[in-house]
């Protein structure tokens, strides 16, 4: 990220200048960029100005009128402004985009409305905006379906990959499985079980008998020891039918499997989830679509802009990124951003205005006495005097210096 152009322009001031910063570093700021302070040719002039920007800084670091401050201490303290601003800006950055997109999961209800949750709730709100933004996208959702001859009985839950790719993360089987899932101990503990009577897993289907308990299939050599041991451990067969019954499902439609490689797999007669799925693998360019719109909600971190403080102490911002009216938004809605900018930029250019004078102390009281405006910035009879220069110490404004411009 680059910032460049950097300009202040202050009707009340007598100081006019423009710099160039990157963001990345401050070292890029060289005399030659001047523009306007050392046009003036009266010392009193530039040292007016100069006087504006430190009472400005001064303020801004929280110091009285009558305290002392040098340009070194200023130098430390917009530099610090300067970081914490840089940070605040990537930070924001960072934040205009989703955390994590492949987070998403998404719900069509059968009202045929598109809603998103993500990993946190900010994500959850920059989905849901942007496709509340684009009720199209739902729209072209369920008339793909109806076209598979799919009719929305249930809501049905999905995520999308990059590629657009739907996959079905909802419907009763998908469901119940991950119910199985989770119960991995229960499960375990009925392939052990099975396995020390010397059931073969591989060719048994347990279903629901007519009195709602989970048998082996009627045909099983085994069947009479397999439905003995599954009574006495009967937490799983609970758990299952209290699933069904939330979801409406007769039990005469469930059968399950134990497969080679383990777990156990439930399958149900009446769920229309497997042609879902399959109606969705030919939605890849929707799912293209939606994901890219997502994904391309943020700021690119990389945008060039030049900002300028305006009078009324906005920022204009100026860039060809196609970004940048969301950039400008950023700032609209981040006033404390706007601020910090302010702050950068009225500080900004105080060493260089200094270095730019390029005349020594003695010389400058020499200046000014000859210019005949002494008496405007010293107090009567003042014993404090204007202060000393030094390349170590910078200026040190006394308290004689009149700080009321």
């Amino acid at each position: 990220m680059s910032i460049s152009g950097l300009s202040v322009y202050s009707n009340s001031s007598r100081y006019q200048w423009q710099i160039t910063q990157n963001t990345t570093s401050s070292s890029n700021r060289t005399q030659n960029e001047l523009s306007g302070l050392t046009s003036y040719t009266s010392m009193a002039s530039q040292i007016s100005g100069m006087v504006e920007l430190v009472q400005y800084a001064m303020k801004a670091m929280g110091l009285s009128e009558d305290s002392r401050v040098t340009f070194s201490q200023i130098s430390k303290y917009q530099q610090q402004i300067e970081k914490e601003f840089d940070d605040s800006l990537k930070k924001a950055l960072e934040e205009s985009s989703l955390s994590d997109i492949s987070g998403l999961t998404f719900t069509l209800d059968t009202e045929g409305k598109l809603t998103a949750a993500g990993t946190t709730e900010e994500d959850t709100k920059k989905a849901q905006d942007y496709l509340d933004e684009h009720p199209e996208l739902a729209e072209k959702l369920v008339e793909n379906l109806k076209e598979a001859d799919i009719e929305l009985t249930t809501d049905l839950k999905f995520t999308i990959s990059s590629t657009g790719e739907f996959k079905l993360a909802s419907g009763s089987t998908h469901e119940l499985q991950s119910l199985l899932d989770e119960q991995s101990e229960l499960v375990d503990e009925l392939r052990e079980g099975l396995t020390g009577l010397n059931v073969n897993l591989d060719e048994l289907s347990l279903v629901f008998d007519d009195a709602g308990n989970l048998v082996a299939n009627d045909d099983h050599p085994q069947a009479y020891d397999i439905n003995n041991w599954l009574r006495q451990h009967g937490e799983l067969e609970k758990l299952l039918k209290e699933k069904l019954e939330e979801q409406n499902i007769a039990l005469s439609d469930v059968s399950l499997t134990l497969p080679k490689d383990g777990g156990m797999a439930i399958s149900i007669a009446s769920d229309n989830s497997e042609e879902v799925q399959q109606a969705l693998l030919g939605q890849d360019e929707l799912g293209k679509e939606i994901y890219d719109g997502l994904a391309g909600l943020g700021i690119d971190p990389d945008i060039t802009f030049s900002m300028q403080v305006e009078s009324d102490g906005s920022v204009t911002i100026n860039s060809s990124h196609p970004d940048a009216d969301k950039l400008r938004q950023l700032f609209k809605d981040n006033p404390d951003l706007t601020k910090q900018y302010a702050q950068v930029q009225a500080l900004a250019g105080i060493e260089d205005a200094r270095a730019s004078m390029q005349i020594d102390p003695s010389a400058m009281r020499t200046r000014l006495q000859m210019e005949t405006i002494a008496s405007s910035w010293f107090s009567s009879q003042s014993s404090s005097g204007f202060g000393t220069y030094s390349s170590a110490s910078g200026l040190s404004l006394l308290t004689g210096l009149n700080m009321n411009v």
